[in-house]
């Protein structure tokens, strides 16, 4: 008991030394925050940070750290609101020293703590100093009743997905969920997802009246889709709205909406055939003739398109990259070619198809070719070569010098007689045409 009032009278004596010793002040900050402890959107609540010493010290600045959920108003002309911090320089002494502002409310959570606010300021040997406030722990709860919609399930034929594509016929199964992120109950709560034209509601259910929904809690609703077959299918894309409605604890009718977009996605093959008869010389001399087979293919839609290709060549292959099979991206377009040699006067190329799919077995219209015959003849180009086809490349090398010297030296001298203009314009004519048919035929254009 002794030992108690020995330590009780120090504790007071050394209480009394630091109050009257010169030199020693004593500096406090505190932080408040008056209004309702459950405020709703656009309400607001005042911050007062008040500093007291008993004596002057320069106070620099105060920094205050405001939560995320709130927005400062009416500020100080001196201060300024910067990455969720109000700060105000001072910069003169003071003994007492009293900031307030009002912070309005953008955000929604059920306990929002105010950390303390941070003075800083020069001692009296005027050493730069911080001291830190009080925090007001969890008495603020934002929003009465606030119900955040979400989706929680987004799947295409079974998959999921987070941007949906869809194909023909496909299965779309989408889940939305509503919670009161409020801190009061929310009442006459319902949601609904709104039904899309041409789209069958397989299984689920487009709306739920839940009813009452207290803070924290959450329900949903879960609706299987059917999107439209490959008749009444376009490309494109697809909102899907859903909306929920409630009752807040002021008696307001509140409610929010929100879109899913959907892209509709098909494909879309274009295909065309083109067959000509083309004459190249051999090695031996002799021309022979060349069939070329040539299939166009272009998916104007955004889906895969899986090919199927049936077609066949006449005459002795040489080369080929006709398939029977092939798939084709969205946009992406392709020229197949067959070559073969063909002899005799008329030649068959027999009938073809391409037909094509999609990844879930939708089969579009496809398209075919009839059978056609082709005339096997010399073309002029072949005619024009087989005139000079036994002086080969000696017809060739004279017509090519024939041709670069009137060009370049006897056209100058065409213009004083007309007779010499034509005569040389004949004979520029012919090589040209002779070099041309060389070209052609060489290269089998």
């Amino acid at each position: 008991m002794v030992f108690g009032r020995k330590s009780a009278f120090l504790a007071l004596a050394l209480f009394l030394f630091l109050l009257l010793s010169p030199g020693l002040s004593l500096l406090s900050v505190s932080k408040g925050v008056f209004g309702n402890t459950t405020v709703d959107f656009g309400e607001e609540v005042k911050v007062r940070i008040s500093v007291l010493s008993d004596s002057p010290v320069r106070v620099e600045k105060i920094e205050d750290l405001l939560p995320s959920e709130f927005s400062p108003l009416n500020l100080p002309p001196t201060c300024s609101y910067s990455d969720g911090r109000v700060i105000c320089p001072f910069g003169y002494l003071a003994t007492n020293l009293t900031l307030e502002y009002s912070a309005v409310v953008v955000g929604a959570r059920q306990k929002v703590v105010f950390q303390p606010a941070m003075l800083y300021y020069n001692n009296a040997e005027g050493l730069p100093e911080t001291k830190a406030s009080n925090g007001i722990d969890g008495l603020y709860y934002l929003g009465r009743a606030l119900l955040n919609v979400t989706v929680t399930l987004s799947e295409v034929d079974g998959e999921e997905t987070l941007q949906p594509y869809l194909l023909p016929g496909s299965q779309f199964r989408l889940g939305v969920s509503v919670s009161n992120v409020g801190a009061l109950e929310a009442r006459n709560v319902s949601v609904s997802i709104a039904p899309v034209p041409g789209w069958n509601l397989t299984s689920g259910r487009l709306s739920s009246k839940i009813g009452t929904l207290s803070s924290g809690e959450s329900q949903g609703v879960v609706a299987n889709f059917r999107a439209p077959g490959l008749v009444n299918f376009s490309e494109g894309s697809v909102e899907i709205n859903y909306t929920a409605t409630w009752t807040d604890s002021l008696g307001n009718e509140r409610a929010v909406q929100y879109p899913v977009l959907v892209f509709l996605s098909k494909a879309d093959v274009f295909a065309k055939r083109i067959i000509s008869i083309k004459w190249r010389r051999t090695d031996s001399g002799a021309l022979e003739s060349i069939l070329e087979t040539e299939i166009f293919l272009k998916n104007r839609g955004s889906a895969e398109a899986i090919v199927n290709i049936a077609q066949g060549v006449p005459g002795t292959v040489e080369k080929s990259t006709i398939v029977s099979a092939l798939k084709l991206v969205g946009g992406e377009e392709k020229t197949l070619k067959a070559t073969s040699i063909v002899s005799g006067d008329r030649v068959n190329v027999s009938a073809g198809t391409v037909n094509y799919s999609d990844s879930r077995a939708n089969v579009y219209p496809g398209f075919s070719f009839s059978q056609e015959e082709l005339k096997i003849e010399a073309s002029i180009w072949a005619k024009i070569y087989r005139l000079t086809d036994k002086y080969f490349p000696f017809a060739q090398i004279v017509a090519l010098a024939t041709f670069v010297m009137g060009l370049f030296f006897l056209l100058p001298l065409a213009g004083k007689s007309v007779y010499l203009a034509l005569a040389l314009g004949g004979v520029l004519l012919l090589s040209a045409l002779l070099l041309a048919s060389t070209v052609i035929v060489l290269f089998g254009f």
